[in-house]
């Protein structure tokens, strides 16, 4: 008998204490799976969980981007990782809607079962891993300075709640960097920095063209706009463009590496997964590590993978 594991965050979304553990238990008997769950109890606890787990053949992570990232997190300490399906019930849900994946929780179970596994890539900031998103600056700390109450009320409309208050509250603060990336080295007074490998961020979409998951390469936004009544004037633009980096102001790249140096000498605190990260550093090395093995649905689009080269590549659960 096949062997999963199920971890859930009991705090994530409005959805989690919807859950019917026991369609999700008739789910898996009928793909015929040993089960077991585990609540996470506390920060950065859904990392240990998975760091250290006896070998089962999938682990399903339910929460949000945040829960996500945990449970890749300990997949990437491991020798050998497991392979992790996620069950998306957070307020904002970016890599659930990348992934193809819909609001019930059964129906993804289903899908996922279904689905193939491939290999993603994984980046990092210094130490720190991430999966889908990393930023500091204006709008960045929306995602988590964004009330708990107010999400559970309104949902992903809280976000757009504080965005506007923090487009429109206090006045920009940049940050002067330089920073080298392909071999060279520039300088920028930037209001905001985002590196990503998705194609939705923050629920907004198609950002970047093209996005590929597991190509090695990252995309970069770096926002030189420091005056706010033009910042807003360009933010407006987005949903208009096919490509962001067809804003004046916006700097955009696709690589593997970028170092950082932030010549400011405060505290940087990053929005990493939609979760904040305080590091006490001037220098971030941000760049692609290891690639990690996570189920998709079979509806999943394929023009966010490179082409499979190599059978392993994409495959079913066996």
């Amino acid at each position: 008998m096949k062997k999963c594991v199920i971890i859930y965050n009991p705090n994530s979304g409005r959805g989690l204490k919807k859950i019917t553990f026991q369609k999700i238990e008739n789910i898996l008997k009928k793909y015929n799976y040993e089960y077991r769950f585990i609540q996470s109890e506390y920060s950065s606890h859904i990392e240990k969980i998975v760091e250290n787990l006896e070998k089962v053949d999938v682990v399903f992570s339910i929460g949000g981007d945040g829960t996500f990232n945990e449970a890749m997190s300990g997949n990437a300490k491991r020798k050998t990782p497991l392979v992790l399906g996620h069950i998306p019930t957070g307020t904002t849900n970016d890599i659930g809607y990348m992934l193809g994946l819909t609001k019930s929780i059964t129906k993804n179970l289903e899908m996922l079962l279904k689905g193939y596994i491939r290999w993603i890539d994984t980046c990092y900031l210094n130490n720190k891993l991430f999966t889908y998103a990393a930023g500091i600056g204006k709008f960045m700390k929306v995602s988590y300075e964004t009330p708990r109450k107010l999400k559970k009320q309104i949902g992903y409309a809280a976000y757009i709640v504080e965005g506007i208050k923090d487009l429109l509250g206090e006045e920009l603060y940049p940050y002067n960097i330089t920073y080298e990336i392909d071999g060279k080295i520039k300088k920028a007074e930037c209001s905001f920095l985002l590196v990503s490998n998705s194609n939705r961020i923050a629920g907004i979409k198609k950002l970047h063209h093209n996005i590929k998951l597991n190509d090695q390469k990252f995309e970069v936004i770096i926002c030189t706009i420091n005056q706010k009544n033009e910042l807003i004037k360009k933010m407006m633009k987005i949903p208009t463009v096919k490509e962001v980096s067809k804003i004046p102001g916006i700097l955009s790249y696709r690589t593997n590496e970028i170092k950082i140096t932030f010549e400011n000498s405060d505290k940087k605190t990053f929005t990493i997964d939609g979760e904040s990260y305080f590091e006490n550093n001037n220098y971030f090395d941000i760049k692609i590590d290891k690639s990690l093995p996570i189920l998709v649905p079979k509806t999943t689009n394929e023009n966010i993978f490179v082409q499979a080269k190599i059978e392993d590549d994409k495959h079913e659960l066996q």
